[in-house]
C-alpha cells in the first residue's frame, strides 16, 4: 500500500499549465527518483508533495486518508521533506549552520546550542558520507557536496517539526 499517493494533481502559474493530472504513488521502504525533461513538472510536483505550494486540482493520499498540506511544516509533520535538485546552501557560513537554518537547535537559555548542532550534524553527515567537515564553509564544497548537504538537511527537518 501506498503512503503518500497524488491522483489527477493540476497546477497552473497564469496561463502556463505545469501538471495536468499528475500521478505517483509512494511506498514505505523504497527510494524513489522523480525524473523528467525539463519543464515536466517534476519540481512542481515535488513543491506540492512537501507544502510549498498547493495544487489546483487533484488529491494527496496519506496512508489512504485525503490530505492538504497547508505549509512545509505540516507535511515535515506527515515525514515528508524534499531534498531540492538546486541546493539553496548560505555559502558564507559552514555546513553545520546551513543544516539548521530556520530550526536553530536551542539550549536552555534560548541560546544556539553550537556544540550539539555541530554533533548532529556531523552525525547526520556521516551516514551519508563519513567523515565529511561540518566546519567548511558551504561555498567550497562541490556540488555533489552540497546536494548531500541538502539531503543531511531534508533528514534533519524532518524530525524537527
Amino acid at each position: 500500500m501506498s503512503i503518500l499517493t497524488a491522483r489527477g494533481i493540476v497546477k497552473r502559474f497564469g496561463g502556463v499549465v505545469a501538471l495536468n493530472g499528475a500521478e505517483l504513488a509512494l511506498t514505505a521502504g523504497r527510494v524513489v527518483g522523480l525524473l523528467g525533461a525539463n519543464g515536466s513538472g517534476k519540481s512542481t510536483l515535488s513543491a506540492i508533495l512537501a507544502g510549498e505550494i498547493a495544487p489546483d486540482g487533484g488529491e494527496l493520499l496519506f496512508d489512504g486518508k485525503p490530505v492538504t498540506h497547508r505549509s512545509p511544516r505540516a507535511a515535515r509533520a506527515r515525514g515528508i521533506v524534499i531534498a531540492h535538485q538546486h541546493p539553496s546552501l548560505a555559502p558564507d557560513l559552514p555546513v553545520w549552520e546551513n543544516l539548521f537554518l530556520g530550526a536553530e537547535r536551542r539550549g536552555r537559555l534560548g541560546l544556539i546550542d553550537r556544540r550539539a548542532s555541530r554533533a548532529v550534524a556531523a552525525d547526520a553527515l556521516a551516514r551519508l558520507a563519513p567523515g565529511f567537515d561540518v566546519e567548511r564553509l558551504a561555498g567550497d564544497l562541490s556540488s555533489a557536496e552540497q546536494q548531500l548537504v541538502e539531503i543531511a538537511r531534508a533528514m534533519l527537518r524532518k524530525h524537527a517539526c
